[in-house]
């Protein structure tokens, strides 16, 4: 048998003398190191196997063929080329969807019992939905299209408030598909404009790869940056800038589609329901809208439609909003944001009563509804104060923001940092026009006024991660190498494929960190799970107290207030300095907690360590929780 095997074939013999022939014809050419090992290797293979076969094809003719495509692939079209074929963007597009969709589920599982504070406050709006209709989404704060979609999965769901924290999360799992959908669609655009440049004798980045770095982004962005775990509308925000910036790359393609215009409207009307700044910043979006349109009279067009279906869709929420509070407004979270975290002047109209000075006591009185007033509508209390522009002021927050955003993921930009400036050193960079705009430009405007907007006020990076991800797509677009040059271009994929690796690294490591900070507890740190059960069992310690349905309770600090949602109860008052409720004398705070029992409070709730301290006041620990006390108000303090 050994024999027969090494036994040589008379028309196998030929080809490799043809083969031999042919390399030493070509052996003054100048081949790269895989073209030279992948022919030794198949000389050597050629020996060992003789005319062992596949199918009806000897097996040596399918290893020099897949050897000799492997090599030519290498040396002409890219290292990611030879590995991924002619089918190569397929393939990173069946990758970026099973990669988004499984992280996503399994985020969305292990996360489900996450808390954040106002995500109470979008539930509670979403309920309000459904008990008053339309008329319970108007809110000064919160925007309303996302709290329809939560009261909208309550109903189908039939949840309650013990198990809706956890089911209501499929809501941005749904968030997470539909960005990923518009991602997509602004990646078809992209591409076209690529076509373009490539048609004019541009080499760009290899394509693939190119889409392996806007997708890797992508996937940052959306799971490490947003996440699915917060129940928020940042998601559905991030689907909705992608939908905008695709309608405008379409518009640029095919300036005389009349629906582009009508799409773009329907877009920012939608943004607007989800978040109110969407309705200034479509200022942005019309504007280059406008740019792309390639005439005046085709700009005044698009321009004036995009603004009436905007404002048709938006008619609605801004009536009840001015209907509100007796003047115009499409959303107070602007003003708000900016007088408290910036520059404001001005007295509340109504402001929470002040029942006690030292240690201070706030009683929400006659305000919105919610499990909480006092952070159900943030903006109601502060209504008479307004934003006021102070340059030095300004400046400083500017620039804490812009600082504040790099060090909340500094590795992944420094990565970024370090690709940008090498493809730079490998070739040159390329803006393009302003008029008819580039690629680049239509994405570097909207990334540097989204980006811009947040750091003047406040620097988190799952709101501004839509322009962040538009400009990173901008950056890996700029670059532009010699077409004379064969190993240039190759280093740029490396280069590339080396950052898509630093990505896939940070988004695998993100699914297992949040996937165990969700479900194992540490000595110093509890699980989301944990967390949860502590809000159930603070939940059950009350009603073991006898506190009823609807009834009023009081906070100390700022405590997740899920539990209250839990009992029925409500919290309608609150000593915002837990430190200094603690530091004060004991008289100073029985006068305090004799405020709130004035007003019907019947418990208060504390989170922190440091109520052990003052046990002998009354306080007591709830059983199974960290550090959580509940003092029930007596009866003789009123009188007392």
């Amino acid at each position: 048998m050994r024999t027969l095997l090494r036994e040589k074939n008379p028309f196998e013999e030929q080809r490799s003398c043809a083969i031999v022939q042919r390399s030493s014809a070509r052996s003054n050419e100048r081949l790269s190191l895989p073209v030279n090992l992948c022919r030794i290797l198949m000389f050597r293979v050629r020996n060992r196997l003789g005319s062992q076969t596949v199918g009806q094809r000897p097996i040596i003719l399918v290893v020099a063929r897949a050897g000799r495509r492997f090599a030519s692939g290498y040396r002409n079209l890219g290292f990611a080329e030879s590995i991924l074929g002619k089918r190569g963007i397929w393939i990173v597009r069946i990758g970026f969807w099973t990669t988004g969709i499984l992280a996503g589920a399994v985020l969305t599982y292990t996360t489900r019992f996450f808390l954040n504070t106002d995500g109470v406050n979008y539930i509670e709006l979403g309920e309000a939905f459904n008990v008053r209709g339309w008329p319970g989404l108007v809110n000064l704060t919160t925007s309303p299209a996302y709290a329809f979609l939560l009261g909208s999965v309550q109903e189908l769901l039939h949840t309650n408030p013990t198990n809706e924290l956890t089911q209501l999360k499929v809501v941005n799992f749904v968030g997470l598909l539909l960005a990923m959908v518009g991602c997509e669609m602004f990646v078809w655009q992209v591409q076209r404009h690529m076509d373009q440049a490539e048609q004019n004798g541009e080499l760009l980045l290899h394509r693939p790869v190119m889409l392996l770095l806007i997708y890797g982004t992508f996937l940052v962005a959306a799971l490490v940056w947003v996440k699915v775990r917060t129940i928020a509308p940042e998601l559905f925000v991030f689907a909705l800038v992608l939908a905008a910036m695709t309608v405008i790359l379409r518009i640029r393609q095919a300036p005389a589609e009349h629906c582009t215009s009508w799409l773009l409207g329907v877009t920012m009307g939608i943004g607007y329901l989800t978040k109110s700044f969407f309705l200034p910043f479509s200022a942005v979006f019309l504007f280059l809208a406008g740019l792309c349109a390639g005439s005046l009279k085709k700009a005044i067009f698009t321009i004036s439609v995009g603004i009436s279906v905007m404002l048709l869709i938006g008619a609605p929420l801004m009536f009840g909003l001015t209907n509100k509070i007796g003047r115009f407004s499409y959303g107070e979270a602007g003003n708000f944001n900016y007088a408290k975290l910036v520059s404001g002047r001005g007295v509340p109209i109504h402001p929470p009563t002040k029942l006690n000075l030292e240690p201070k006591v706030l009683y929400f009185k006659d305000g919105p509804g919610g499990t909480f007033p006092g952070g159900f509508d943030l903006a109601y209390w502060s209504l008479g104060v307004y934003p006021v522009f102070e340059l030095d002021t300004q400046l400083t927050v500017l620039a804490r923001n812009v600082l504040r955003l790099f060090s909340q993921d500094p590795w992944f930009f420094f990565f970024v940092a370090i690709w940008f400036v090498s493809q730079s050193l490998l070739g040159s960079l390329r803006i393009g026009r302003v008029l008819p705009p580039s690629l680049m430009t239509i994405l570097a405007v909207p990334a540097l006024a989204g980006i811009g907007l947040f750091c003047l006020v406040e620097m988190e990076i799952r709101y501004c991660a839509p322009f962040v991800f538009l400009g990173l797509v901008a950056l890996f677009a700029c670059p532009r190498y010699r077409p004379d040059s064969k190993s240039v271009p190759r280093y740029a994929v490396i280069g590339s494929l080396g950052l898509a690796a630093v990505m896939i690294a940070q988004l695998g490591l993100t699914v297992v960190d949040e996937s165990i900070r969700g479900l194992y507890s540490t000595d110093t740190k509890l699980s989301y799970q944990d967390r949860f059960l502590e809000q159930v069992r603070v939940k059950d310690f009350l009603k073991k107290s006898g506190l009823k349905t609807g009834d009023y309770t009081a906070v100390v600090g700022s405590p997740h207030h899920y539990w209250a949602r839990m009992a029925g109860v409500r919290i309608m008052a609150e000593i915002p300095d837990v430190h200094g409720f603690l530091s004060t004398d004991q008289s100073r705070r029985r006068t305090a907690l004799k405020s709130l029992a004035e007003v019907d409070v019947k418990i208060v709730v504390g989170k922190f360590s440091g109520f052990g301290t003052i046990e002998k006041e009354g306080w007591i620990p709830v059983p199974g929780t960290q550090d959580y006390f509940v003092l029930p108000l007596r009866a003789d303090l009123t009188s007392g």
